[in-house]
């Protein structure tokens, strides 16, 4: 059995669903390139290390995050709905940012914020 347009057509008006445009799009990357690259950076990183005797306490792994005051929520609504009001608090773009460390040995660093 073939599905036409209409029927796919009636099939959303039915089930109250929309067709909608994607907003963000993910490259697919095959797992061994991931792996090869993951193999290839840590050897290198060993060769270094053999090579100028840096101690696991000197290499650090940091991450920073942005921590908003003012989240931005997504609501689900029924199809047909005009407006999604939200009340806004006038922070929208205030934030603070949180690092996080660690080393190659397992030591974890003290957490700091940066705040404007």
């Amino acid at each position: 059995m073939k599905f036409g347009n209409r029927w796919i057509k009636l099939f959303l008006r039915r089930n109250n669903l929309n067709m909608r445009k994607l907003t963000h799009k993910d490259n697919l990357t095959i797992p061994g390139e991931i792996k090869a690259k993951i193999d290839t950076f840590l050897g290198n990183i060993k060769v270094l290390r053999d090579r100028f005797k840096y101690s696991e306490d000197y290499i650090i792994n940091m991450d920073e995050t942005p921590c908003f005051f003012d989240y931005c929520l997504k609501t689900v609504n029924k199809v047909g709905s005009k407006f999604i009001h939200q009340i806004k608090l006038g922070a929208d773009k205030r934030r603070a940012t949180c690092v996080l460390s660690v080393t190659v040995s397992g030591k974890v660093l003290p957490t700091f914020l940066i705040y404007n």
